[in-house]
Protein backbone atom coordinates (compact mmCIF):
# COMPACT_ATOMS: atom_id res chain seq x y z
CA UNK A 1 0.00 0.00 0.00
CA UNK A 2 1.33 3.29 -0.56
CA UNK A 3 2.51 5.54 2.51
CA UNK A 4 0.88 8.66 1.59
CA UNK A 5 -2.54 5.77 1.96
CA UNK A 6 -1.50 4.96 5.09
CA UNK A 7 -0.93 8.23 6.21
CA UNK A 8 -4.52 9.26 5.54
CA UNK A 9 -6.02 5.55 7.37
CA UNK A 10 -4.46 6.54 10.20
CA UNK A 11 -6.38 10.04 10.30
CA UNK A 12 -9.20 7.98 9.57
CA UNK A 13 -8.69 5.92 12.71
CA UNK A 14 -8.99 9.51 14.51
CA UNK A 15 -12.00 10.72 12.89
CA UNK A 16 -13.46 7.60 14.18
CA UNK A 17 -12.71 7.99 17.70
CA UNK A 18 -14.39 11.36 17.28
CA UNK A 19 -17.30 10.59 15.74
CA UNK A 20 -18.76 7.47 15.91
CA UNK A 21 -18.66 6.82 19.91
CA UNK A 22 -22.61 6.33 20.92
CA UNK A 23 -24.41 9.10 22.61
CA UNK A 24 -24.11 7.50 26.18
CA UNK A 25 -27.33 5.84 26.95
CA UNK A 26 -28.99 7.49 23.84
CA UNK A 27 -29.30 10.87 26.04
CA UNK A 28 -29.58 14.28 24.43
CA UNK A 29 -29.39 17.47 25.17
CA UNK A 30 -31.09 20.60 23.71
CA UNK A 31 -32.19 23.70 24.76
CA UNK A 32 -34.94 25.72 23.34
CA UNK A 33 -35.48 29.79 23.70
CA UNK A 34 -38.58 31.92 23.11
CA UNK A 35 -38.62 32.98 19.57
CA UNK A 36 -41.39 35.63 19.16
CA UNK A 37 -43.57 38.03 21.28
CA UNK A 38 -46.55 35.95 20.90
CA UNK A 39 -44.90 33.18 22.53
CA UNK A 40 -44.27 34.96 26.00
CA UNK A 41 -47.15 36.65 27.75
CA UNK A 42 -49.16 37.39 31.23
CA UNK A 43 -52.31 37.32 32.25
CA UNK A 44 -53.79 39.25 35.63
CA UNK A 45 -56.03 36.32 37.31
CA UNK A 46 -58.32 38.44 38.95
CA UNK A 47 -59.87 39.99 35.38
CA UNK A 48 -58.27 37.46 32.78
CA UNK A 49 -56.65 39.97 30.76
CA UNK A 50 -53.88 39.27 28.94
CA UNK A 51 -50.70 41.48 27.65
CA UNK A 52 -48.12 40.23 24.93
CA UNK A 53 -45.94 43.23 24.18
CA UNK A 54 -44.43 43.84 27.55
CA UNK A 55 -41.10 43.93 28.00
CA UNK A 56 -41.44 42.39 31.47
CA UNK A 57 -43.64 40.36 33.71
CA UNK A 58 -43.94 40.01 37.42
CA UNK A 59 -43.47 36.37 39.07
CA UNK A 60 -46.04 35.47 41.91
CA UNK A 61 -48.71 37.45 43.44
CA UNK A 62 -52.07 37.44 41.09
CA UNK A 63 -50.08 36.87 37.86
CA UNK A 64 -49.76 33.95 35.36
CA UNK A 65 -46.89 34.02 33.19
CA UNK A 66 -46.75 31.79 30.20
CA UNK A 67 -43.73 30.90 27.58
CA UNK A 68 -44.22 29.40 24.29
CA UNK A 69 -41.57 27.04 22.46
CA UNK A 70 -41.02 26.62 18.78
CA UNK A 71 -40.29 23.64 16.98
CA UNK A 72 -39.31 21.54 19.69
CA UNK A 73 -37.13 18.55 18.75
CA UNK A 74 -38.67 16.28 21.34
CA UNK A 75 -40.30 13.40 19.08
CA UNK A 76 -42.93 11.31 20.45
CA UNK A 77 -42.28 9.02 22.77
CA UNK A 78 -38.80 10.33 24.35
CA UNK A 79 -38.24 9.44 27.82
CA UNK A 80 -37.55 13.07 29.13
CA UNK A 81 -34.85 12.77 31.97
CA UNK A 82 -34.99 16.81 33.18
CA UNK A 83 -36.44 19.56 31.86
CA UNK A 84 -35.44 23.40 33.39
CA UNK A 85 -36.71 26.86 32.93
CA UNK A 86 -34.63 29.31 33.05
CA UNK A 87 -35.95 33.20 33.50
CA UNK A 88 -33.70 36.73 33.77
CA UNK A 89 -34.52 38.50 37.09
CA UNK A 90 -34.81 42.30 36.78
CA UNK A 91 -36.02 43.42 40.18
CA UNK A 92 -37.47 41.81 43.83
CA UNK A 93 -34.80 39.57 43.96
CA UNK A 94 -35.12 38.20 47.78
CA UNK A 95 -38.99 38.36 47.28
CA UNK A 96 -41.24 35.60 48.97
CA UNK A 97 -42.85 34.02 46.12
CA UNK A 98 -44.52 30.64 45.58
CA UNK A 99 -45.46 29.59 42.08
CA UNK A 100 -46.92 26.50 40.15
CA UNK A 101 -45.09 25.38 36.87
CA UNK A 102 -47.52 23.58 34.61
CA UNK A 103 -48.03 23.00 30.94
CA UNK A 104 -50.63 23.03 28.55
CA UNK A 105 -52.43 20.27 27.88
CA UNK A 106 -52.02 20.48 23.87
CA UNK A 107 -50.54 18.74 20.75
CA UNK A 108 -49.27 22.03 19.40
CA UNK A 109 -49.30 25.26 21.18
CA UNK A 110 -50.74 28.04 19.09
CA UNK A 111 -49.19 31.66 19.80
CA UNK A 112 -50.81 33.95 23.09
CA UNK A 113 -53.37 36.59 21.93
CA UNK A 114 -54.59 39.33 24.10
CA UNK A 115 -57.99 38.01 23.99
CA UNK A 116 -59.55 38.09 27.89
CA UNK A 117 -59.20 34.87 28.65
CA UNK A 118 -56.90 33.13 26.48
CA UNK A 119 -54.20 32.87 28.46
CA UNK A 120 -56.14 31.68 31.82
CA UNK A 121 -58.15 29.16 30.23
CA UNK A 122 -56.17 27.12 28.20
CA UNK A 123 -56.30 23.47 29.40
CA UNK A 124 -53.76 23.06 31.79
CA UNK A 125 -51.59 19.75 32.32
CA UNK A 126 -52.65 17.25 35.44
CA UNK A 127 -49.23 17.29 36.29
CA UNK A 128 -47.70 20.36 38.39
CA UNK A 129 -44.34 21.74 40.17
CA UNK A 130 -44.46 23.70 43.24
CA UNK A 131 -41.58 26.03 43.86
CA UNK A 132 -40.89 28.43 46.45
CA UNK A 133 -37.21 29.56 45.88
CA UNK A 134 -34.81 31.17 47.67
CA UNK A 135 -33.50 34.49 46.81
CA UNK A 136 -32.61 34.88 43.05
CA UNK A 137 -29.80 36.09 41.32
CA UNK A 138 -30.37 39.97 39.96
CA UNK A 139 -29.60 40.78 36.39
CA UNK A 140 -29.13 37.39 36.07
CA UNK A 141 -30.66 33.38 35.16
CA UNK A 142 -32.30 31.67 37.71
CA UNK A 143 -33.48 28.41 37.37
CA UNK A 144 -36.91 27.03 38.02
CA UNK A 145 -37.32 22.81 39.76
CA UNK A 146 -37.21 20.13 37.51
CA UNK A 147 -40.34 20.15 35.15
CA UNK A 148 -39.72 16.40 33.85
CA UNK A 149 -42.92 15.14 35.01
CA UNK A 150 -45.01 18.44 33.29
CA UNK A 151 -43.38 18.03 30.00
CA UNK A 152 -43.41 14.37 29.78
CA UNK A 153 -47.11 14.93 29.57
CA UNK A 154 -47.16 16.47 26.99
CA UNK A 155 -44.95 14.71 24.66
CA UNK A 156 -47.47 11.33 25.63
CA UNK A 157 -50.10 12.64 24.12
CA UNK A 158 -50.90 10.84 21.18
CA UNK A 159 -51.24 13.77 19.07
CA UNK A 160 -47.74 15.56 19.99
CA UNK A 161 -45.42 15.38 17.01
CA UNK A 162 -41.63 16.51 17.14
CA UNK A 163 -41.25 20.02 15.61
CA UNK A 164 -44.65 21.20 17.40
CA UNK A 165 -44.93 23.88 20.17
CA UNK A 166 -45.40 23.50 23.46
CA UNK A 167 -46.24 26.04 26.58
CA UNK A 168 -45.12 26.09 30.40
CA UNK A 169 -46.78 28.23 32.67
CA UNK A 170 -46.31 29.92 36.38
CA UNK A 171 -49.38 30.38 38.57
CA UNK A 172 -48.34 32.95 41.46
CA UNK A 173 -51.95 33.10 42.64
CA UNK A 174 -51.11 31.83 46.00
CA UNK A 175 -48.10 33.90 46.14
CA UNK A 176 -47.52 36.65 49.15
CA UNK A 177 -45.66 38.76 46.51
CA UNK A 178 -44.11 38.65 43.08
CA UNK A 179 -40.17 39.19 41.42
CA UNK A 180 -39.57 41.00 38.01
CA UNK A 181 -38.41 39.09 34.72
CA UNK A 182 -37.30 40.31 31.94
CA UNK A 183 -39.50 39.06 28.68
CA UNK A 184 -37.99 38.61 24.83
CA UNK A 185 -39.33 42.05 23.75
CA UNK A 186 -36.49 43.71 26.04
CA UNK A 187 -34.25 42.12 23.90
CA UNK A 188 -33.87 38.31 22.48
CA UNK A 189 -30.90 37.71 24.52
CA UNK A 190 -33.25 38.09 27.93
CA UNK A 191 -36.12 35.17 26.21
CA UNK A 192 -36.37 32.61 28.62
CA UNK A 193 -34.65 29.28 28.25
CA UNK A 194 -35.50 25.75 28.40
CA UNK A 195 -33.10 23.14 28.95
CA UNK A 196 -34.59 19.70 28.15
CA UNK A 197 -32.44 16.55 28.17
CA UNK A 198 -34.37 13.12 26.93
CA UNK A 199 -33.60 10.02 26.25
CA UNK A 200 -34.61 8.17 23.04
CA UNK A 201 -35.81 4.62 23.00
CA UNK A 202 -37.63 5.41 18.84
CA UNK A 203 -37.27 7.96 16.21
CA UNK A 204 -40.06 8.60 13.71
CA UNK A 205 -39.90 9.96 10.29
CA UNK A 206 -42.97 11.72 8.88
CA UNK A 207 -41.72 12.64 5.51
CA UNK A 208 -44.95 13.85 3.56
CA UNK A 209 -45.93 16.28 6.19
CA UNK A 210 -49.14 14.46 7.11
CA UNK A 211 -48.47 14.07 10.73
CA UNK A 212 -48.26 10.42 10.58
CA UNK A 213 -44.68 8.93 10.94
CA UNK A 214 -43.71 7.09 7.61
CA UNK A 215 -40.91 5.20 9.16
CA UNK A 216 -40.05 4.27 12.95
CA UNK A 217 -36.46 2.99 14.08
CA UNK A 218 -35.83 1.94 17.45
CA UNK A 219 -32.65 1.55 19.71
CA UNK A 220 -33.17 -1.75 20.81
CA UNK A 221 -29.76 -2.80 22.43
CA UNK A 222 -29.37 0.84 24.10
CA UNK A 223 -26.11 1.96 22.42
CA UNK A 224 -28.02 4.88 21.33
CA UNK A 225 -27.71 4.62 17.75
CA UNK A 226 -31.42 3.19 16.03
CA UNK A 227 -30.84 0.52 13.96
CA UNK A 228 -32.15 0.81 9.83
CA UNK A 229 -34.51 -1.92 8.46
CA UNK A 230 -32.30 -4.04 6.24
CA UNK A 231 -33.42 -3.86 2.61
CA UNK A 232 -36.06 -1.34 0.96
CA UNK A 233 -37.47 1.30 2.60
CA UNK A 234 -39.60 3.84 0.73
CA UNK A 235 -40.94 6.97 1.54
CA UNK A 236 -42.35 10.09 -0.69
CA UNK A 237 -41.54 13.19 0.93
CA UNK A 238 -38.04 14.35 2.06
CA UNK A 239 -36.55 11.87 4.72
CA UNK A 240 -34.30 14.13 7.29
CA UNK A 241 -31.99 12.26 9.39
CA UNK A 242 -30.77 14.13 12.69
CA UNK A 243 -30.17 11.24 14.79
CA UNK A 244 -27.66 8.58 14.34
CA UNK A 245 -28.64 5.61 12.86
CA UNK A 246 -27.08 1.71 12.49
CA UNK A 247 -27.45 -0.70 9.72
CA UNK A 248 -27.76 -3.95 11.12
CA UNK A 249 -26.75 -7.30 10.22
CA UNK A 250 -27.33 -10.86 10.53
CA UNK A 251 -24.27 -13.45 11.58
CA UNK A 252 -21.91 -13.56 8.74
CA UNK A 253 -24.53 -11.60 6.37
CA UNK A 254 -23.75 -8.63 4.74
CA UNK A 255 -26.84 -6.36 4.48
CA UNK A 256 -28.20 -3.35 2.78
CA UNK A 257 -29.80 -0.44 3.48
CA UNK A 258 -31.57 1.80 0.77
CA UNK A 259 -34.03 4.19 1.02
CA UNK A 260 -35.45 5.84 -1.76
CA UNK A 261 -37.75 8.39 -2.05
CA UNK A 262 -38.41 12.48 -2.65
CA UNK A 263 -35.32 13.86 -1.09
CA UNK A 264 -32.71 12.75 1.69
CA UNK A 265 -31.36 15.37 3.87
CA UNK A 266 -28.35 14.12 6.90
CA UNK A 267 -27.60 16.71 9.25
CA UNK A 268 -26.64 18.00 12.61
CA UNK A 269 -26.34 15.09 14.75
CA UNK A 270 -27.04 12.29 11.67
CA UNK A 271 -24.57 9.65 11.52
CA UNK A 272 -24.95 5.99 9.79
CA UNK A 273 -22.75 3.52 11.04
CA UNK A 274 -22.73 -0.36 10.18
CA UNK A 275 -21.69 -3.07 12.59
CA UNK A 276 -18.01 -2.67 13.07
CA UNK A 277 -18.62 0.66 14.35
CA UNK A 278 -20.98 -0.59 17.17
CA UNK A 279 -19.16 -1.49 20.25
CA UNK A 280 -22.27 -4.40 20.80
CA UNK A 281 -22.86 -5.52 17.35
CA UNK A 282 -19.21 -6.30 16.84
CA UNK A 283 -18.33 -7.72 20.06
CA UNK A 284 -20.87 -10.11 19.11
CA UNK A 285 -20.48 -10.88 15.43
CA UNK A 286 -16.89 -9.96 14.58
CA UNK A 287 -16.74 -11.57 11.05
CA UNK A 288 -19.10 -8.71 9.74
CA UNK A 289 -16.71 -6.13 8.31
CA UNK A 290 -19.64 -3.27 7.43
CA UNK A 291 -22.98 -3.42 5.56
CA UNK A 292 -23.96 -0.98 2.92
CA UNK A 293 -26.11 2.13 1.92
CA UNK A 294 -27.60 3.24 -1.00
CA UNK A 295 -30.20 6.26 -1.33
CA UNK A 296 -31.70 7.00 -4.01
CA UNK A 297 -33.58 10.32 -4.23
CA UNK A 298 -35.40 12.08 -6.94
CA UNK A 299 -35.05 15.71 -6.13
CA UNK A 300 -31.90 16.08 -3.47
CA UNK A 301 -28.93 14.77 -1.58
CA UNK A 302 -27.95 16.68 0.88
CA UNK A 303 -25.33 15.59 3.74
CA UNK A 304 -24.26 18.82 5.87
CA UNK A 305 -23.37 20.45 8.98
CA UNK A 306 -21.34 17.57 10.46
CA UNK A 307 -23.45 14.46 9.09
CA UNK A 308 -21.35 11.25 8.85
CA UNK A 309 -21.75 8.01 7.17
CA UNK A 310 -18.86 5.19 8.38
CA UNK A 311 -19.52 2.23 6.95
CA UNK A 312 -17.49 -0.83 8.62
CA UNK A 313 -14.12 -0.35 9.97
CA UNK A 314 -12.04 -1.63 12.65
CA UNK A 315 -10.66 1.11 13.97
CA UNK A 316 -7.78 0.92 11.72
CA UNK A 317 -8.19 0.30 8.16
CA UNK A 318 -11.09 -1.85 6.76
CA UNK A 319 -14.05 0.56 5.63
CA UNK A 320 -16.02 -2.32 3.99
CA UNK A 321 -19.49 -1.31 3.55
CA UNK A 322 -20.09 0.40 0.25
CA UNK A 323 -21.82 4.08 -0.01
CA UNK A 324 -24.00 4.91 -3.51
CA UNK A 325 -25.85 7.74 -3.17
CA UNK A 326 -28.10 8.88 -6.60
CA UNK A 327 -30.27 11.53 -7.45
CA UNK A 328 -32.92 10.74 -10.35
CA UNK A 329 -34.71 13.29 -11.72
CA UNK A 330 -32.77 15.72 -13.98
CA UNK A 331 -31.26 18.54 -12.73
CA UNK A 332 -31.51 17.17 -9.09
CA UNK A 333 -28.04 17.91 -7.15
CA UNK A 334 -26.25 15.68 -4.07
CA UNK A 335 -24.45 18.52 -2.24
CA UNK A 336 -21.89 17.53 0.97
CA UNK A 337 -20.71 20.93 3.10
CA UNK A 338 -20.15 21.78 6.69
CA UNK A 339 -18.11 19.26 7.98
CA UNK A 340 -19.85 16.31 6.14
CA UNK A 341 -17.85 13.02 5.99
CA UNK A 342 -18.61 9.55 3.79
CA UNK A 343 -16.16 6.35 5.24
CA UNK A 344 -16.77 3.50 3.28
CA UNK A 345 -15.35 0.73 0.54
CA UNK A 346 -16.63 1.78 -2.96
CA UNK A 347 -18.14 5.02 -3.04
CA UNK A 348 -20.28 6.09 -5.42
CA UNK A 349 -22.13 9.75 -5.73
CA UNK A 350 -24.31 10.14 -9.15
CA UNK A 351 -26.82 12.38 -10.78
CA UNK A 352 -28.29 12.79 -13.60
CA UNK A 353 -28.45 16.52 -15.51
CA UNK A 354 -27.60 18.11 -11.55
CA UNK A 355 -24.51 19.11 -9.74
CA UNK A 356 -22.49 16.99 -7.17
CA UNK A 357 -21.35 19.98 -4.77
CA UNK A 358 -18.70 18.97 -2.00
CA UNK A 359 -17.41 21.97 -0.28
CA UNK A 360 -16.34 23.39 3.32
CA UNK A 361 -14.03 21.09 5.39
CA UNK A 362 -15.82 17.97 3.95
CA UNK A 363 -14.03 14.28 3.87
CA UNK A 364 -14.37 10.92 1.75
CA UNK A 365 -12.17 8.19 2.41
CA UNK A 366 -12.90 4.73 0.25
CA UNK A 367 -11.08 2.12 0.89
CA UNK A 368 -10.85 1.14 -2.60
CA UNK A 369 -12.42 3.42 -4.88
CA UNK A 370 -14.62 6.83 -5.19
CA UNK A 371 -16.59 7.42 -8.26
CA UNK A 372 -18.01 11.20 -9.21
CA UNK A 373 -20.36 10.81 -12.21
CA UNK A 374 -22.60 13.86 -13.35
CA UNK A 375 -24.48 11.91 -16.21
CA UNK A 376 -25.62 13.84 -19.62
CA UNK A 377 -24.54 17.63 -17.67
CA UNK A 378 -23.96 19.06 -15.04
CA UNK A 379 -20.24 19.77 -13.08
CA UNK A 380 -18.99 18.84 -10.56
CA UNK A 381 -17.67 20.92 -7.88
CA UNK A 382 -15.30 20.84 -4.86
CA UNK A 383 -14.76 24.20 -2.93
CA UNK A 384 -13.07 25.32 -0.10
CA UNK A 385 -11.01 22.59 2.53
CA UNK A 386 -11.99 19.34 0.61
CA UNK A 387 -10.37 15.88 1.08
CA UNK A 388 -10.70 13.19 -0.90
CA UNK A 389 -8.57 9.52 -0.66
CA UNK A 390 -8.91 6.26 -1.14
CA UNK A 391 -6.41 2.71 -0.67
CA UNK A 392 -6.63 -0.52 -1.16
CA UNK A 393 -4.27 -3.73 0.19
CA UNK A 394 -5.39 -6.06 -2.67
CA UNK A 395 -4.86 -3.60 -5.67
CA UNK A 396 -4.58 0.44 -7.59
CA UNK A 397 -7.25 2.49 -5.42
CA UNK A 398 -8.42 5.62 -7.53
CA UNK A 399 -10.78 8.25 -7.60
CA UNK A 400 -12.45 8.77 -10.90
CA UNK A 401 -14.64 11.87 -12.30
CA UNK A 402 -17.19 11.14 -15.39
CA UNK A 403 -18.69 14.45 -16.57
CA UNK A 404 -20.18 14.09 -20.05
CA UNK A 405 -21.45 17.56 -20.43
CA UNK A 406 -20.13 19.79 -17.92
CA UNK A 407 -16.71 21.14 -15.94
CA UNK A 408 -14.79 19.90 -13.17
CA UNK A 409 -14.06 23.09 -10.30
CA UNK A 410 -11.44 22.90 -7.41
CA UNK A 411 -10.95 25.85 -5.79
CA UNK A 412 -9.36 26.99 -2.68
CA UNK A 413 -7.64 24.30 -0.57
CA UNK A 414 -8.12 20.34 -1.99
CA UNK A 415 -6.36 17.77 -1.76
CA UNK A 416 -7.08 14.22 -4.04
CA UNK A 417 -5.27 11.38 -3.31
CA UNK A 418 -5.29 7.60 -4.52
CA UNK A 419 -3.04 5.44 -6.77
CA UNK A 420 -4.78 6.62 -10.02
CA UNK A 421 -6.92 10.28 -10.06
CA UNK A 422 -8.82 9.86 -13.28
CA UNK A 423 -10.30 11.92 -15.30
CA UNK A 424 -10.57 10.38 -18.66
CA UNK A 425 -14.45 10.97 -18.31
CA UNK A 426 -14.53 14.46 -18.42
CA UNK A 427 -15.70 16.13 -21.60
CA UNK A 428 -15.82 19.60 -20.55
CA UNK A 429 -13.02 21.71 -18.77
CA UNK A 430 -11.08 20.92 -15.27
CA UNK A 431 -10.78 24.12 -13.44
CA UNK A 432 -7.92 24.22 -10.71
CA UNK A 433 -6.74 27.28 -9.10
CA UNK A 434 -3.40 26.37 -8.21
CA UNK A 435 -4.50 25.05 -4.57
CA UNK A 436 -4.72 22.14 -5.60
CA UNK A 437 -2.74 19.07 -3.86
CA UNK A 438 -2.84 15.75 -5.98
CA UNK A 439 -0.80 12.84 -4.46
CA UNK A 440 -1.17 10.15 -6.81
CA UNK A 441 -0.90 9.07 -10.91
CA UNK A 442 -2.77 11.72 -12.86
CA UNK A 443 -4.59 10.17 -15.92
CA UNK A 444 -6.21 12.32 -18.92
CA UNK A 445 -5.30 15.79 -16.97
Amino acid sequence: MPWFCRVILCGASLILALFAQPALGGIVNDTVVVQSKESDAYAKLYNLTANVSSNYAYLGKGYLVGWRFENMPLPRGAKIVDAVLELFCNQKESAPLTVRYLGEAADDSVPFTTSVGDIANRRKTNSSILDSPGSWSLWGWNSSPSLQAVIQEIVDRPGWRCGHALAVFADGSVSPACRGIYMSERAPEYAARLHVSYLLEQVEYDTDGDHVPDLILYDRDGDGYFECPVGKTEYTGTLVVEHPLEIMGYPATRSETLFKGGAFILTNGGRIISDLCSPIVSSAFPELKGNDLQVVARNHIFISYNGKILLGGDGTENWDGDVYLETTRPGSEIILKEGASIFGRHIDLITFMGEINIRRNCNLIGNSHINFKALESGDIRLNRDVAISTSSLDGDCWVKFTVREGDVHMNRDIEISADVIDMCGVNGNIWDDGEIRIIGLRQCW
